[in-house]
């Protein structure tokens, strides 16, 4: 719940029809009402069939001939919900709430939605009104403790959670806020003793597991770290999601051995499946070096799928080995018409040919692709680049704000925006853009080398170095953050700052090595 988990927002799904034409009979039957009877009966078919799409069609066509009956907007939002429509969900419950003051289900919904949304004073107020009707709901007063939690009130958020384990003591919502309450209240080792004595006591829980793993990262226990992280894989079954993390923090520790063994074996059994492919390439790249085992590229490719092939083309394109990536591509490049079933390997091509220096071809290959796919996200990319590149600021900055607009979380779009900026010597958009894609995604240790970079070849090694502490100060787990901190003070002459860096970065490495 608290990590905005949209798991506990779970309408009831039993029949209504009968209460519905129970309603609408005792209104008397006008044709208005008929029509509304007849829609909410048909909308509620298909939802007990599974056919979102009519049931949403039919129960709007119910509140359009009567909007004020609280059970046809009740099974509204049920069907929205089940859609995972929350927006919607939240208005048909709203209005359901304000035809019916006493339903527990609207006040439900609105309540966990509007804390889903952050907007906790709604959410506080939802929660009191639930609690007048009803004070032993426990899912009410956990959200008011979670309120509190998220204004920083971590005494009456561990008193409220308390409350709740008191009457269920194993909630593990309520044991996490707990848990986290402690960790706000700078007592990270007694939220620790706390989880650990609690999964001892009821078993091993994923919620909990991934709380107490922040917690060990958070004071740098990595033995404990991997004990958790260990049973984190048997608890969640080799989910990749875990497998990820897990190899993701034994890069950050440096120990690239465990990370590969990790990193190689899920990625064996996705050989088909580009897309956990493309984010253990992000992944790698991430670590801004090269992590992977030596020969295993190239060992992998030999056979490889499509998709392995496509991964790993772009994995050593962005490590600066193109010509690799162009012998890996080559016995599945395909015609140079561009089609649905070329068109990956042949932005990679391009991507490849460009950074080759064969410049005129990559434009050209390019320019194909952009005409039959005008969104491709990789080919707009390759497209701004050689625009840039070429002196066509232009072109090159609209097709960088389509990028920016459509990857939001993607940091080379707003990368690239910044630098055509630059290019077009206009220093104050530039920072701007740089700026707002620190704001955007604030754990990107790529914005980072490049904002500081610029930053000083704009003389402001001030306010590079200001940069890389607020990142540390953020990110402390990431040791990039901090090798870009300690560049900094060692150039700006600071013996102190650079000790500091150093250390940090030791602490996060530990032993590890890359062994």
């Amino acid at each position: 719940m608290f990590k905005r988990s949209r798991r506990f927002i779970t309408g009831s799904t039993r029949p209504v029809t009968a209460a519905l034409l129970a309603g609408l009979l005792l209104a008397g039957c006008s044709s208005r009402e008929e029509r509304a009877m007849e829609a909410a009966a048909t909308a509620e078919q298909a939802f007990q069939a599974g056919d979102l799409v009519t049931a949403r069609r039919f129960a709007l066509e119910a509140v359009s001939a009567r909007d004020d009956l609280p059970q046809i907007w009740g099974l509204l939002g049920r069907i929205e919900v089940s859609a995972g429509d929350y927006s919607a969900a939240f208005n048909a419950y709203s209005r359901m709430n304000e035809l019916d003051r006493t339903n527990q289900e609207a006040l439900q919904l609105v309540m966990e939605i509007s804390y889903l949304a952050g907007r906790y004073r709604d959410a506080d107020r939802y929660a009191d009104e639930m609690l007048s009707l009803n004070p032993a709901n426990l899912r009410a007063q956990l959200l008011k403790a979670g309120v509190a939690f998220q204004n920083k009130q971590y005494d009456g958020a561990l008193a409220g959670a308390e409350r709740v384990l008191t009457t269920d003591p194993a909630n593990e919502d309520a044991r996490v806020l707990k848990a986290r309450a402690l960790d706000g209240k700078d007592e990270p080792e007694a939220a620790i003793a706390y989880l650990e004595g609690e999964l001892k006591l009821r078993g091993n829980g994923r919620p909990s597991l991934e709380e107490l793993r922040g917690l060990y990262t958070r004071v740098g226990d990595t033995a404990g770290l991997d004990r958790t992280f260990q049973r984190l894989l048997v608890v969640a079954g080799n989910d990749t999601n875990v497998i990820m993390s897990y190899a993701a923090d034994l890069y950050r520790r440096g120990n690239d051995a465990a990370a590969n063994r990790q990193a190689e074996n899920l990625w064996a059994n996705n050989r088909e499946d580009g897309a956990v492919l493309q984010r253990i390439v992000d992944m790698w790249l991430r670590t801004g070096r090269d992590p992977v085992r030596p020969g295993w590229i190239a060992e992998t490719a030999a056979a490889g799928t499509q998709a392995e092939r496509h991964a790993l083309a772009r994995y050593t394109i962005e490590r600066g080995r193109p010509a690799e990536a162009l012998a890996m591509l080559e016995p599945i490049r395909g015609p140079d018409q561009i089609s649905y079933a070329n068109v990956e390997s042949q932005v990679l091509i391009a991507a490849a040919e460009a950074a080759l220096g064969r410049t005129a071809d990559a434009r050209a290959r390019i320019e194909r692709i952009h005409d039959f796919d005008p969104t491709n996200p990789r080919a707009l990319t390759v497209r701004a680049e050689l625009l840039a590149a070429a002196g066509e600021l232009e072109p090159a900055l609209i097709d960088a704000q389509i990028l920016v607009r459509d990857n939001p979380t993607a940091w080379k779009p707003r990368v690239l925006l910044a630098d055509i900026y630059a290019r077009r010597r206009d220093v104050r958009l530039a920072d701007s853009k740089y700026r707002e894609g620190m704001r955007a995604i604030p754990d990107s240790a790529d914005i980072l080398d490049r904002y500081a970079a610029f930053l000083l070849a704009n003389d402001r090694r001030r306010e590079a170095l200001r940069l890389a502490e607020g990142f540390t100060r953020d990110n402390p787990g990431d040791p990039r953050g901090w090798r870009a901190r300690a560049t900094l003070c060692r150039a700006a002459g600071d013996s102190a700052c650079f000790a500091d860096a150093q250390q940090a970065i030791r602490e996060i490495v530990g032993e590890a090595g890359n062994g």
